[in-house]
């Protein structure tokens, strides 16, 4: 079974989620919860005390869907019907290219000062092996780097020790721009400033077809 997790049409905690059954295993596998909307629906109210369970992801169905979770989940997928998985991932490899470009550039590990502060990318440079996330190791302690990104509002995500994570995962509406925009705050190189010049001929390519 796979499980569709809501934060890839821009849900989050809470949010609705789906999940596929395959075909092959839609007798073999059974849900560990009961509901009676995993019930056959011809004989769902005859109310005899006998659950006769759908086949496949039906079965696995609780009860009715909860329609403030699902009017919000609808306007969502209406706005991901407007571009195709191809663009949106074209326009992933881009932004998060971008931004890992600018980590290394501004704040990659110094040869003339190796003990000085830096940042090391965790995740695998190559496209093909990644996400759009970037997981971030800091030479100095995070927690003060976390709250002070935070406070300047940067969305980021951290975990114990020196790891933090940075996403550009939202590709329906973030620009070369929004990561520019982290790093804007406190300087700007001229590779950077080239990149913000032009930013309308980029995002001109990267708008949602």
């Amino acid at each position: 079974m796979t499980t569709v997790f809501p934060q890839y049409v821009n849900s989050g905690a809470g949010g609705l989620a789906g999940a596929f059954v395959h075909e092959k295993n839609r007798r073999s596998v059974e849900p560990a919860l009961l509901g009676w909307w995993g019930h056959d629906l011809h004989t769902r109210f005859q109310m005899n005390n006998r659950m006769e369970l759908q086949p496949g992801v039906k079965g696995f169905r609780l009860s009715n869907q909860p329609v403030l979770l699902v009017c919000p989940l609808q306007a969502s997928l209406e706005v991901f019907q407007m571009t195709s998985m191809q663009s949106l991932r074209r326009k992933s490899v881009l932004l998060t290219g971008y931004l890992e470009h600018l980590l290394q550039r501004l704040y990659g590990r110094d040869p003339a000062r190796p003990h000085g502060p830096h940042i090391r990318i965790i995740t695998p440079s190559d496209p093909r092996q990644r996400g759009c996330q970037l997981s971030l190791c800091f030479s100095v302690p995070v927690a003060d780097i976390f709250h002070e990104l935070e406070r300047r509002g940067v969305a980021v995500s951290t975990r114990d020790g020196s790891l933090k994570r940075r996403e550009e995962i939202k590709q329906t509406f973030n620009r070369m721009a929004c990561a520019f925009k982290k790093f804007s705050l406190s300087q700007r190189d001229p590779v950077s400033k080239m990149w913000i010049e032009n930013r309308k001929t980029h995002e001109t390519e990267l708008q949602i077809q």
